[in-house]
């Protein structure tokens, strides 16, 4: 019994040794040292073609821009035909090889972006290198490459303030919008809706923000500043939409998390109430008329916390209390009305999806004025409805100015 045993482990032994020789190993694998990580890129209009601007990390003093006066990223430039055109004559310059697997943003120049971006996309989607999963972004009135050229003053690797920023601002202010290459695609790809990408442009001396000496100063000459959305047609920017009309098409999008909203006072038009928005969610209804489109139906709900109120009223009472609902009601149909109306009449690109949701719902129907969507989303009706709640106070119940008031 103990020599069969010892001749089962033997035989145990030999399979698992025969087996370790058909393993092929890391045969793959690269050191560190050989090379060049791109945190970002970004992508302009050039004579040849393309030009490509590569934000590659230097590892040896990434973080210490304290103490070292070595920059902790370093940008290269190369243009082509094409893309990867660009980026293999850039290796005459780069001593590594460039590595795309932890890219935070791709910039477009917005002379890029007006010209269309499928081109480059269909690259950038086809390259096994290239996650899917990173942001995209558009530079306001100028290069990808001025974008990519400022230093920002606390994180020390510009790529990664650009992805933090972005992430904080989509979250916590709703006038912007994280979408990824995979989202970009997809809603191309969908039909009855467009895109949009969030914007970022310099603000301030473009010269001055590419040098260290921002870290050394209290207010930089120059920083990046995200700025609204580029509203797309297809795959071509056709225009802008400032802080209130992004906020419009990321409530009706669902892509709001929390915000702040404010409104003149019911009786005092120079004070404000401020609100801080901490659910809000929209629904969009199909209007028929038996197998005809009607209009469309907006509902949004919101629950809002009172942050800041200037005005001298009780709102201990329950009455104050509705009437700051109503207000913020009204405000929400108004700005609401306004931007859908101006983005029906001058872009006639529908960013809403509601095209998709006429789709999604009605499919019979959806084919009578898919051919021609673009024509019946710039005249179709859109009514909006709102709803808050208001659930918190804060610590104090009165108005600091109402207490002034009444001693």
């Amino acid at each position: 019994m103990e020599n069969r045993t010892r001749s089962r482990a033997w035989i145990l032994i030999a399979l698992l040794i025969s087996l370790s020789a058909l393993l092929s190993g890391c045969w793959s694998k690269r050191e560190l040292n050989e090379l060049g990580v791109v945190v970002a890129m970004g992508i302009d209009l050039h004579p040849r073609g393309y030009k490509v601007t590569a934000q590659i990390v230097n590892f040896k003093d990434a973080g210490k821009h304290n103490t070292s006066d070595v920059m902790s990223v370093v940008t290269y430039q190369a243009a082509g035909e094409s893309v990867p055109e660009a980026l293999q004559r850039m290796l005459s310059e780069v001593p590594r090889q460039l590595y795309m697997s932890h890219l935070r943003v791709l910039v477009f120049g917005e002379a890029m972006a007006r010209q269309g971006l499928t081109d480059v996309l269909d690259f950038v989607a086809r390259n096994h290198q290239f996650r899917t999963d990173f942001p995209l972004l558009v530079a306001h009135r100028s290069e990808a490459a001025d974008i990519l050229r400022v230093v920002t003053p606390i994180e020390s690797i510009p790529a990664n303030s650009l992805f933090s920023s972005i992430l904080v601002s989509s979250k916590k202010w709703a006038a912007t919008g994280r979408i990824t290459l995979q989202q970009f695609i997809t809603q191309l790809d969908r039909g009855g809706s467009d895109p949009v990408l969030s914007g970022v442009e310099v603000v301030g001396d473009k010269t001055s923000g590419t040098t260290d000496k921002i870290w050394h100063t209290l207010k930089p000459n120059a920083m990046i500043h995200h700025s609204g959305l580029a509203i797309f047609k297809r795959d071509k920017l056709v225009g802008w939409l400032k802080e209130q009309g992004s906020k419009t098409v990321n409530y009706l999008l669902n892509d709001v998390y929390t915000t702040n909203a404010s409104f003149k006072c019911p009786d005092d038009e120079k004070q404000a109430i401020s609100m801080q928005l901490q659910w809000v969610k929209s629904r969009i209804d199909v209007v028929l008329k038996g197998e005809e489109l009607s209009g469309f139906n907006v509902n949004v709900y919101a629950e809002a916390n009172l942050d800041s109120v200037q005005c001298p009223m009780d709102i201990s009472q329950s009455a104050a209390i509705s009437a700051i609902e109503r207000k913020l009601e009204e405000r929400i149909v108004d700005v609401f009305d306004q931007h859908v109306s101006k983005i029906q009449k001058r872009y006639d690109v529908d960013i809403f999806g509601l095209g998709e949701v006429l789709h999604r719902r009605h499919p019979k129907v959806w084919k009578k004025y898919k051919s021609d969507w673009d024509k019946h989303f710039k005249e179709v009706d859109v009514t909006i409805r709102a709803q808050v709640k208001l659930r918190r106070v804060g610590s104090i119940v009165q108005p600091l100015k109402k207490d002034m008031m009444n001693r």
